[in-house]
């Protein structure tokens, strides 16, 4: 049993290594695929959606940005909203308990608001420069996604 691990062909079960054409063609059959343009717009979407639900800081505040999390932030601004006296005890996506008075919901709102409008308008200007064709790698995407708010493109 041979232990080569060369390319080869049998020929009337004969080893034959590979002619240099062959082998050209034998490593561009392995060669990776470059990513399609749907598997392109799948990885902005989940790019888009990994920057969007990481949390941001606001004025030194740790702020989840879940799906739940920005539930509980609408809803802690509706109070705020109808009672500008509110405080509630929020606790922050480092885990420290903070005290937030309705002006500061309202700013940590708009703020997450904010940060999520900026995570979808990137995954649109992603999209766009998939279809021209400037964006055809998964590391671009990654690199498109890693500041939301600086200009990209």
């Amino acid at each position: 049993m041979s232990t080569d691990t060369t390319p080869c062909r049998y020929v009337d079960g004969v080893r034959v290594p590979l002619s240099p054409a062959e082998l050209a063609a034998f490593d561009a059959e392995r060669a990776p695929r470059p990513p399609t343009a749907a598997q392109l717009r799948a990885a902005a979407a989940d790019a888009r959606w990994r920057r969007e639900t990481g949390g941001i800081t606001v004025s030194g505040i740790s702020v989840h940005t879940d799906d739940r999390s920005k539930m509980m932030i609408m809803g802690a601004r509706i109070q705020a909203v109808a009672d500008p006296g509110f405080v509630t005890q929020w606790k922050g996506a480092d885990g420290q308990f903070i005290a937030l008075d309705a002006a500061t919901i309202t700013a940590l709102s708009a703020a997450v608001l904010a940060h999520v409008d900026a995570c979808f308008a990137r995954e649109g200007e992603v999209l766009a420069a998939i279809d021209a064709g400037t964006v055809t790698t998964l590391a671009a995407i990654e690199q498109a996604f890693a500041d939301v708010t600086a200009p990209w493109g």
